[in-house]
């Protein structure tokens, strides 16, 4: 087939037009239904085989069902602490938290300015639902496994029969790294998106079907967008990791499509610009889905991206955290064991970095069917094993001279995060054994034995150190204790010039009395000339009435200063802006500082959105509605048509 028509190139298929393709697409795979004998065989329909996928699947939850949570865990405490600090913003009625008011002794820190908000979102909605913020956490620890399992039986069955899209599934899940994600160092957002990778996968894909049949079309690209935008509202650091694998990987998909449509043997010089033409038109579908995505999810990586210098990222990056001690050993990959402490320096590590048995031993035994499988499994497979190589390679030691010259661990703190990538590669590389395996049902109890064979290995993994918090209940006080004895959730913005390691407002906390104003009163009356007095406060606000003596005076907060904190002066009596005062950080903990007018006025102080954050709001907006609209004109005009 020609992709020139009339001399010109042909729109790409599977950018416009009704989609046709079947979500399951049998014929990718292997030979459709048929059995090697050229009989039919009973084929078992694909709720049967989603129904046993998610049985196996119940396994990896188990600890998460009973009594009890790991508080132990590296990031246990955050997880819930997180989530606390979430609904407070969101009591208060703030939509879209940016602010957390009560990190780093109660001076605030915009953690949710730069860090995913989906899976505080999820967790927030159990929570509203009538789960304890505890039972929430593990709520969304527990979905998230489930999803991320469904998820990669989506992608793999673009490549493979059911039987083999539920192996790679369960491999993808059972995944050592995946079950030391939620147990060992519990973090919820990477865990989340570990969800969206493979549905990414799936939903690329599946705009260039290798069999040749025309793409899902315009919901197809809604759909990839949808996938890509919540992967980037669920981990920044996963995102921008996985990004670069997901961008070769379509042109991977997008190449074969070109080559079918255009054979490069039938290239000539003439027609170089024309295919060239064709070809760019071939990537449309897939860079539509990436720039729709990076729209729908503005909101939150825009800011994070122009506003992460505001915040100081020096105390991230050296002691415990310094890269150089956390890279892996090559046996660490291979060796079965399993720990729930942290990784150290040096080869004997608290925690596993093992690749699996189960990945390991059935990627090798792929190799021995690789000539027979489907060329779409053979371009992938290929493609997956040198990023299974480079990612490896960048585990190791030998790997240092490539973090330094691009600056890598300015996206990922440990060498051996990079394990949430083998993860997916290895899962793909692992199905190569069943891919061809009819979806009939004398092989449904072939895979549900293979099944146990990939889960016994890890299932001794599968244990939660429940044990009671040392903080005592989740409470600001407990917060308190935490940040005072984990030195965690300290975060300072870029004016703050010595970290606090305590606060009157933590001593106040711990006295058991309720925070009603974060006006610094020792400094407001040090002076004999200015009064205060704080009229209502709220996670993102506070409203002051003063009398000034001069305009000398200054009014100082327990909060420290960040853009986005804007100051206005009202008038006593009617409340209506008469004024806008300075914000300015004051002093080594750069704390707010607002210069106030003489005479008796009423000051607010107010967390408010910047330009940019407003632009990414903006554009949220604008793509969820145009994306509405696309998905939904079309059916309109149908009925209309009718």
């Amino acid at each position: 087939m020609s992709g020139v028509r009339d001399g010109r190139p042909n729109p790409p298929r599977g950018f416009a037009g009704r989609n046709h393709c079947n979500p399951f697409p049998e014929k990718e795979g292997g030979r459709g239904t048929e059995e090697a004998g050229g009989t039919r065989a009973r084929q078992v329909p694909e709720w049967v085989w989603v129904a046993l996928l998610l049985g196996f699947s119940l396994f990896s939850i188990g600890p998460l069902l009973m009594p009890g949570y790991h508080w132990g865990a590296q990031d246990a405490r955050h997880s819930v602490y997180f989530l606390h600090q979430f609904d407070r913003a969101i009591q208060d009625g703030v939509l879209y938290p940016r602010w957390a008011p009560d990190f780093t002794f109660g001076y605030g820190y915009p953690f949710f300015n730069i860090y995913g908000p989906l899976s505080s979102y999820v967790g927030e909605a159990l929570h509203l639902l009538g789960l304890s913020l505890v039972d929430a956490v593990k709520g969304v620890f527990a979905l998230a496994a489930l999803a991320s399992s469904l998820a990669a039986y989506l992608w793999l069955r673009l490549y493979s029969r059911p039987p083999g899209a539920v192996l790679g599934a369960l491999l993808y899940l059972y995944a050592p790294y995946h079950i030391a994600d939620i147990y060992v160092r519990a973090s919820l957002a990477e865990t989340v998106a570990l969800a969206f990778v493979p549905l990414c996968l799936w939903a690329f894909g599946r705009l260039y079907p290798a069999n040749g049949a025309a793409g899902p079309g315009l919901r197809g690209v809604l759909l990839a967008a949808l996938s890509y935008a919540g992967l980037m509202l669920s981990s920044n650091l996963v995102a921008l990791l996985f990004s670069p694998i997901l961008g070769f990987y379509f042109l991977v998909r997008a190449w074969h499509r070109f080559d079918r449509a255009q054979p490069r043997r039938q290239l000539s010089r003439q027609s170089w610009p024309t295919a060239l033409g064709h070809g760019l038109h071939t990537l449309v579908p897939a860079a539509s889905g990436v720039a729709l995505g990076l729209c729908l999810s503005a909101i939150f990586w825009l800011p994070a991206f122009l506003e992460y210098a505001h915040v100081r990222t020096d105390q991230w990056v050296g002691g415990y955290y310094e890269y150089r001690t956390h890279f892996v050993y090559l046996f660490q990959l291979l060796l079965p064991n399993w720990g729930f402490g942290a990784s150290l320096p040096g080869p004997d590590d608290g925690m596993s970095f093992q690749l699996g048995l189960a990945p390991l031993a059935l990627a090798a035994l792929s190799l021995l069917r690789w000539p027979r499988l489907a060329p779409a499994w053979r371009r992938t497979g290929l493609y997956l094993s040198l990023v299974t190589l480079a990612v490896v390679f960048l585990m190791l030691p030998v790997s240092e001279p490539v973090w330094e010259a691009f600056g890598l661990v300015s996206f990922a703190q440990f060498p051996w995060r990079l394990l949430a990538l083998t993860i997916v590669c290895l899962a793909f590389l692992g199905t190569g054994l069943f891919a061809r395996w009819p979806g009939d049902a004398r092989h449904l109890a072939a895979t549900a034995l293979w099944a146990l064979l990939i889960i016994l290995p890890v299932y001794p993994y599968l244990r939660s150190e429940v044990q009671p918090p040392a903080e005592g209940p989740v409470s600001l006080a407990g917060l308190m204790r935490f940040q005072q004895s984990a030195d965690e959730m300290t975060g300072s913005t870029a004016w703050v010039k010595e970290i606090p390691r305590w606060s009157p407002l933590a001593d106040q906390i711990m006295a058991g009395i309720e925070i009603t104003t974060k006006v610094d009163y020792t400094a407001a009356y040090s002076t004999g000339r200015l009064a205060v007095h704080s009229q209502e406060m709220s996670t993102t606000h506070e409203r002051v009435w003063f009398q000034a003596d001069d305009d000398d005076q200054v009014i100082i907060f327990h909060t420290f200063y960040y853009p986005g904190w804007n100051a206005y002066i009202l008038d006593e009596n009617t409340g209506a802006v008469t004024a806008r005062a300075p914000v300015v950080p004051a002093g080594e903990l750069g704390r707010i500082s607002v210069p106030v007018p003489k005479g008796r006025h009423v000051l607010l102080l107010a967390f408010e959105d910047t330009p940019v954050r407003r632009v990414g709001t903006g554009l949220t907006v604008l793509s969820l509605g145009l994306s509405a609209a696309a998905s939904l004109l079309p059916a309109i005009f149908r009925r209309r048509g009718r």
